[in-house]
């Protein structure tokens, strides 16, 4: 027996689906501030648990670089 097979599964899954976007900022010749976000939809479309929805995932980031 597949896993598709098994309780619907087919119904609960997709691709899994992300992107990301960054900026380089120079606060000096030195000094670089990098602010990012990532965005990723999950494989699941339900919890096969409960069958609630999953939802989509959102990071957001800060990055301070010092170059010496």
């Amino acid at each position: 027996m597949k896993i598709s097979d098994k309780a619907g599964t087919r119904v609960f899954l997709r691709d899994e689906q992300g992107a990301e976007a960054y900026y380089n900022f120079a606060l000096t010749p030195w000094a670089l501030l990098t602010p990012n976000v990532q965005v990723v939809r999950p494989t699941q479309k339900r919890r096969l648990t409960d069958g609630e929805e999953v939802n989509t995932a959102t990071a957001v980031g800060l990055r301070l670089q010092m170059v010496f």
